[in-house]
């Protein structure tokens, strides 16, 4: 069952976006966070224009790192705004907010319930155990708009306002170097293994499981205290989730970038060689 949650108290979001990873004059970039700058949709009749403002973010699931557990529901915030021009509101026959997985035919419905400014926002919960993705929000209000004495029904009826992101989290864990100390072209290995949020149905409880096939790209840094960055290498993990680099030692830090998909994050961190410091 999903669950409607109007309020101000939300879960802190960790999605990110699925654009491709940047590598702009030599910076390493995960996708970062999607902002949730909103759209407008209108409807003109008779001199008169109902719109209505909608912003939504999506949300990321993350569990624990050594052992199963139960996994929070994915949390959709959104927030709705009417209005007109040439006119005023009268009177909201009805409103839904629609939530709809891209590729689905299933649509979910929630009627929504204006304060006196036209305004109104919350939560949708959905179970951990949903299909992750790109989910479509859009809105279907009714609404009479009176301007001088003459009063205008305006509908909104769009399915696909805005899009967001609900993903499982991705980890990398027991990233090692082979010759940290090397600093002179001495030959050495990047190790590492990559695991995703696996969440069962119906019970919820999720685990990070070993991912096979997932592309792993590698830069060298120079100096933390620069974005400047050199691409070395992509390599995909195995059946295990573990993927070997081959390497020629350098002095700085190997970044390792985690590629993501429309269901699972990208992640990324770094191991430093020949540093004497940690500053």
């Amino acid at each position: 069952m999903s669950i409607i949650r109007n309020g101000l108290t939300r879960k802190a979001l960790a999605g990110t976006t699925l654009a491709a990873l940047l590598l702009v004059g030599g910076a390493v970039a995960v996708p970062t966070t999607a902002t949730a700058a909103p759209v407008v949709v209108s409807d003109e009749v008779n001199g008169t224009v109902f719109r209505a403002k909608l912003e939504a973010k999506g949300d990321v699931l993350m569990g624990h790192t050594t052992k199963p557990r139960q996994i929070d529901p994915f949390d959709v915030q959104w927030a709705v705004a009417l209005g007109t021009e040439g006119g005023i509101v009268t009177d909201v026959d009805d409103a839904y907010l629609t939530l709809q997985r891209v590729g689905s035919d299933s649509t979910r419905r929630y009627t929504l319930s204006f304060d006196e400014d036209l305004r109104i926002g919350g939560t949708v919960e959905l179970p951990p155990t949903v299909i992750p993705g790109a989910y479509d929000v859009g809105l279907e209000v009714t609404a009479k708009v009176k301007r001088g004495g003459q009063v205008t029904t305006h509908s909104v009826d769009v399915r696909s306002i805005k899009q967001v992101q609900l993903r499982r989290e991705t980890i990398l864990s027991d990233y090692a170097i082979s010759n940290s100390q090397d600093t002179h072209g001495e030959p050495g290995t990047l190790t590492g293994q990559v695991k995703r949020l696996r969440v069962q149905y119906p019970t919820g409880i999720g685990s990070y499981n070993m991912a096979g096939g997932v592309t792993v790209r590698i830069y060298h840094h120079a100096s933390p205290y620069t974005e400047d960055a050199t691409y070395i290498t992509s390599v995909k993990t195995n059946g295990a989730g573990r993927f070997t680099v081959p390497i020629r030692a350098k002095q700085g830090y190997w970044n390792f970038v985690v590629v993501g998909n429309a269901q699972y994050t990208w992640t990324k961190d770094a191991i430093a060689q020949g540093v004497t410091c940690g500053c």
